[in-house]
């Protein structure tokens, strides 16, 4: 609990201090546009909004109420982003207006040169339109946060691809975070969507359901998609949050297995495959290497697996040592892409390298796919939309 409410602290300074940042940067470095009543007004409205949002989402998480922890979110989310976009384009439009006056001083110490106002007022306008297309842009993503997820058809290569697995398809199912946003009429449209793949195989890596009660009937549509190969899923961190054992006892009463540190193997085309999941470490920080060590050690058999293997881990870090236990395909989520995301990769790319945040990466022969998920505990994604996508495995 104190670890809640200090956390609820820090997040709520943060959000202000954003606001706070915004109204320096326009106070100091654009003078001309804080003079505006408007935009002055715009800006602590903004501020206040910000905090307003996240107590609402606060007392709304701490009291269970819908009421105050859905429209809290939206809320905190949409302002977030307002405050993020304006502290990255109010810079560029400063800098853009300081120009503009070190060009019209140096113009106007020469009288013999016509003073040129229509160039003044197209940088003034240039620089004005940055942060209100940042705006829109960022407002966009917001809404972008609780559109359908996409489906659609991925490749993914292997050198050594047996013949007989060549064009196996894999529905990759991930943080569906299932509640008030994301919604069990939201998995029917993509189990909808999905089925005109003819997706041979379901593989569901945790963070399913925030809402229990929501748990029974999504597997219920994952049964009635039928993959011809079955269903599979493993545990995410979610699910130790909001009660692991009842979404063990919910899994047993299917036919979906429920994978922690388990496998089986499965006959496809006379071709063995072996579908094996792992278990979450539930902390949201610190070193899990040694956790999925241990739990790959507990899973594979041997030195190495002896068939074309497929992980399903909620994390993507297993990956560098899945690779060197010779699991050809891992299938992970809980990242989200980071939330940010451009051309197919997480924002965040770059600064986390090894974090493997959206997308395709290979290790030698061996492949991973992160899932930004289907949905989301907090509506935020810019360039990151939602997603489900159906991999086929191709023989390069």
């Amino acid at each position: 609990m104190i670890r809640i409410i200090f956390f609820n602290i820090a997040a709520c300074a943060i959000l202000t201090g954003l606001g706070l940042a915004n109204i320096i940067l326009l106070n100091y470095l654009i003078k001309t546009w804080w003079e505006i009543k408007l935009i002055r007004r715009a800006a602590w409205t903004l501020l206040a909004l910000g905090v307003i949002g996240f107590l609402s989402f606060s007392f709304g998480i701490g009291f269970q109420a819908t009421w105050l922890y859905y429209p809290g979110a939206v809320l905190t989310g949409l302002v977030f982003l307002l405050h993020m976009t304006l502290l990255i384009s109010l810079p560029i439009s400063g800098i853009i207006l300081i120009l503009e006056r070190f060009l019209s001083r140096r113009q106007t110490n020469k009288p013999d040169l016509p003073v040129d106002i229509s160039r003044r007022r197209f940088i003034q306008l240039g620089a004005s339109s940055i942060p209100a297309a940042s705006a829109l842009a960022s407002s966009y993503g917001f809404g972008r946060s609780f559109a359908s997820a996409v489906v659609e058809l991925k490749q993914i290569s292997f050198p050594d691809l047996p013949e007989s697995l060549n064009g196996l398809r894999i529905l990759h199912l991930s943080d569906m975070h299932l509640a008030d946003w994301i919604t069990l009429d939201s998995l029917e449209i993509v189990l909808t969507e999905a089925e005109r793949y003819h997706p041979d195989i379901v593989a569901v890596t945790g963070d399913i359901a925030d809402k229990l009660d929501l748990l029974p009937d999504a597997i219920k549509l994952i049964e009635g998609l039928k993959p011809r190969l079955g269903a599979f899923a493993t545990l995410g961190n979610h699910e130790y949050f909001r009660g692991v054992d009842r979404v063990k006892a919910e899994f047993d009463k299917s036919t979906i297995p429920l994978f922690v540190n388990n496998q089986q193997t499965i006959i496809h085309n006379s071709e063995r495959l072996k579908i094996i999941g792992i278990d979450d470490p539930r902390r949201m920080s610190g070193d899990s290497t040694q956790f999925f060590h241990n739990c790959l050690d507990a899973t594979i058999v041997g030195d190495k697996v002896d068939a074309f293997t497929i992980l399903l881990s909620h994390r993507p870090s297993v990956f560098d040592y899945a690779s060197d236990r010779g699991v050809n395909l891992s299938l992970a989520g809980h990242t989200h892409g980071g939330q940010m995301g451009l051309f197919g990769r997480s924002v965040f790319e770059s600064f986390a390298s090894e974090s493997y945040l959206w997308g395709l990466y290979e290790n030698g022969p061996n492949r991973l796919y992160t899932s930004c998920g289907m949905g989301h505990w907090f509506p935020f994604r810019l360039g990151c939309p939602p997603e489900a996508p159906v991999l086929e495995l191709v023989r390069a």
